[in-house]
């Protein structure tokens, strides 16, 4: 059990963050205890805290055995927090710790397209999703966990730039916002984030799809739901898909131009780019109290002559 002056949640230092993802050489385990054994010289008032992602029980094993100064053990886990408890377990991890970042499924977790892009759930997809979870595997109060966090990124570009964020770049709650209201406080919120039921294109609900260049124009559609008496507002556009680590930076990347003629209504029309690739189709409704949703579509274009999947 921690005992120090204060209560853990007013102050813990934490040193380190994934550190531990594919290390080969154990003296980085040793490096993270000496610094922590260092946090403590200096301030043996307050727990210190790592940070790791637990990909499987080894890492907390590793940590358990060569880092005794580590009082706290954060875990970004998403999706593989429901195997908290057997990794903590065969780890021999006995002291408290937390879930430092958790949120919708991680674009490494869903189902992904034939040419590898990661399907985005849609904002009610991830609001469904992050509620369940959160009353299955954190909200149940498992023994010695201390905490959780929910991963908020801001409007920051990783896959795409919706994938995690909670606000949108004009500070518009999305519903992850609604959820953990309603997780936290117990609380339903007077005016709920509008929900994107369906996102059609050419008629059919698919969440992705290969086209030829030559392929023509095509249909996008919106089915969605709003709090009674309010109004939506809609926009679409086309953003080329992120390269892994190159275009994952702080500026999402940039809309590409003249390809829906009419952006801003429920349904559209819009043209495939001319450059063969891999892109997305992004859908946003807002309401008018500064709430957002999205969803959106990938493809990828082929060269004229191959074949389509």
């Amino acid at each position: 059990m921690l005992k120090y002056k204060h209560h853990p949640a007013l102050l813990m230092w934490c040193v380190g963050n994934e550190w531990a993802m594919e290390a080969s050489n154990f003296r980085v385990y040793d490096e993270v205890n000496r610094l922590a054994a260092l946090v403590h010289e200096l301030d043996p008032d307050h727990p210190v805290a790592t940070v790791i992602s637990p990909d499987s029980e080894r890492a907390i094993w590793l940590v358990q055995e060569r880092c005794p100064s580590i009082d706290v053990l954060a875990l970004n886990s998403y999706a593989l927090t429901e195997k908290l408890p057997q990794f903590l377990k065969k780890g021999g991890w006995e002291k408290p710790y937390l879930i430092s970042e958790y949120g919708a499924q991680a674009y490494w977790e869903t189902p992904v397209t034939p040419w590898k892009a990661p399907i985005e759930p849609t904002s009610q997809q991830k609001y469904d999703y992050v509620k369940k979870f959160y009353r299955q595997y954190i909200g149940s109060q498992p023994p010695n966990c201390l905490g959780s966090y929910l991963f908020y990124w801001g409007f920051k570009q990783e896959e795409t730039h919706t994938w995690f964020n909670v606000f949108d770049d004009q500070g518009r709650a999305t519903s992850l916002v609604d959820a953990m209201q309603q997780l936290w406080s117990g609380k339903q919120p007077q005016l709920k984030v509008p929900e994107i039921q369906t996102l059609l294109i050419d008629g059919k609900a698919s969440p992705y799809q290969s086209y030829t260049v030559s392929s023509g124009v095509h249909q996008a559609q919106l089915l969605t739901n709003a709090s009674k008496g309010d109004t939506l507002t809609y926009y679409w556009e086309i953003k080329r898909r992120a390269q892994f680590s190159a275009d994952y930076a702080g500026t999402p990347m940039p809309s590409l131009k003249g390809l829906i003629p009419i952006p801003n209504r429920l349904s559209i029309s819009f043209k495939l780019p001319t450059k063969p690739g891999a892109y997305r189709l992004f859908a946003y409704a807002y309401d008018r109290h500064r709430h957002v949703s999205s969803a959106n579509f990938a493809f990828e274009v082929k060269p004229s002559g191959s074949a389509s999947d």
